[in-house]
């Protein structure tokens, strides 16, 4: 009964979806946020069964979180962050998840859980946060990997340029820049 209720909270939200990719995906986000955070037969019944509710909306095993996050990765694909990183006719397309969609459904629907499941913690659920932090995995999560070698010529770049800025003093910094 709660995966309907909610299924029918997301297919709300994904019918008022304007966007595509990761801000498609934060509109279906907020809208269905904010419908479960009114929801007060939800809120009082995690109030009232916090350990009921925790097992029945995150249980691993066909719980209400596993249709979450099969819905999540369907939406993935609708917003287009999954498939090919080109379009048919060759350009760039928008970004993409990089790794397995599934994965980051998986984190996303653990974020919103810590939304409804906020007040049990002692703070007040924040959806700028919520979004924000929302945001910020699926950025990181449509970014490819770098192989290691360009990992650790990155960080090696980092530690030489500490060293320079260290040793120069901040104050000599244009004058180095002017060398160049």
């Amino acid at each position: 009964m709660l995966w309907r209720l909610a299924q029918r909270s997301i297919d709300r939200a994904r019918s008022r979806r304007t966007r595509d990719g990761i801000e498609g995906v934060l509109e279906v986000v907020r809208a269905f946020s904010r419908q479960v955070l009114a929801s007060r037969s939800l809120r009082r019944f995690i109030a009232s069964e916090p350990q009921t509710a925790t097992r029945v909306l995150t249980s691993a095993d066909g719980g209400v979180s596993q249709l979450a996050i099969a819905a999540t990765t369907r939406l993935f694909r609708e917003v287009g962050l999954t498939g090919r990183a080109f379009t048919p006719d060759g350009a760039l397309a928008p970004p993409r998840l990089a790794q397995d969609p599934e994965r980051a459904a998986y984190l996303l629907v653990r974020i919103i859980e810590s939304l409804c499941f906020a007040e049990l913690a002692g703070t007040r659920p924040d959806l700028d946060l919520t979004e924000q932090t929302i945001r910020a995995m699926l950025v990181r999560a449509c970014t490819p990997r770098q192989r290691n070698l360009t990992r650790l010529m990155d960080a090696a770049m980092c530690l030489a340029w500490a060293s320079v800025t260290d040793l120069m003093g901040e104050s000599r910094l244009p004058l180095v820049f002017a060398a160049v």
